[in-house]
């Protein structure tokens, strides 16, 4: 995992402009001194612009990008360094499509949300969404602290089947979505029985728990662990992971 977001992190700072945002003559400036764009931009002949000019305002969300971007590898680099000796393998992206199983990234992207038809009892608004309980709203949160983007009941339909998980949210470093289920009422026995056959036909349609979907089970509606839930998604993350990273080793064999 920790490979593929430090591989992810690069591929999307090469093609960004580089600088950075301060002030000149008491207005906010943006910096540019490297622009792949803009040959002629270089650290002796740099470029800025106020923000609030046209050309401001077009460089300051791009550098603002690599900025952010910038600051997460130094993190993710700590990291490693904690953990592993030498460098990681650097990946290209994007991923050769034929590699990644499951919900691809495009699915995500193009999905629009709230397509159960089943009705909400007391539904909650959050974000423009849609959701059905405390849970859900608590599951949603957990994603967004990692960073993830998040759509609620999405359709996604199988030859004999359709499903409209809680949840689905994109891991971009994998190129992947994944699916959610909260099951949060399982100490009711008509619940668990329906949770226990809706669990059954995602892998009956050959979704992989762990890999395509996480379903999550709180001791009671009550009962919510965040902690769990992140570590779980962590967990799946790291099995797409590996799972790119050999087959890719598999397909594109290391030759010395």
């Amino acid at each position: 995992m920790l490979q593929l977001e430090i591989s992810y992190l690069l591929n999307l700072i090469k093609p960004l402009p580089k600088g950075w945002i301060g002030e000149a003559n008491n207005r906010e400036t943006v910096f540019i001194y490297s622009d792949p764009d803009d040959p002629t931009v270089s650290r002796t002949r740099r470029k800025q612009y106020y923000t609030d000019s046209k050309n401001g305002a077009y460089y300051k969300p791009k550098i603002n990008k690599y900025i952010m971007a910038v600051q997460e590898y130094k993190k993710l680099m700590c990291k490693w360094k904690q953990t592993y000796a030498g460098k990681p393998k650097i990946i290209d992206f994007p991923i050769n499509p034929q590699i990644i199983t499951g919900i691809p990234s495009s699915f995500f992207n193009k999905a629009v949300p709230n397509q159960n038809p089943h009705p909400i009892k007391y539904p909650i608004d959050y974000k423009g969404q849609i959701l059905r309980s405390k849970n859900e709203l608590l599951a949603i949160q957990t994603i967004e602290s990692m960073g993830f983007e998040w759509k609620t009941e999405v359709a996604i339909r199988t030859e004999n089947d359709a499903f409209f998980p809680d949840a689905i949210f994109n891991v971009p470093y994998i190129q992947k979505a994944i699916a959610l289920e909260i099951d949060g009422m399982m100490d009711d026995q008509s619940y668990f029985d329906k949770a226990q056959n809706r669990k059954d036909r995602y892998i009956e349609a050959g979704f992989q728990e762990l890999k395509d979907i996480i379903i999550f089970r709180p001791k009671n509606r009550y009962d919510f662990d965040a902690a769990s839930l992140k570590r779980l998604i962590e967990v799946t993350i790291d099995i797409n992971a590996s799972e790119i990273i050999s087959r890719m080793n598999s397909v594109f064999p290391c030759t010395v």
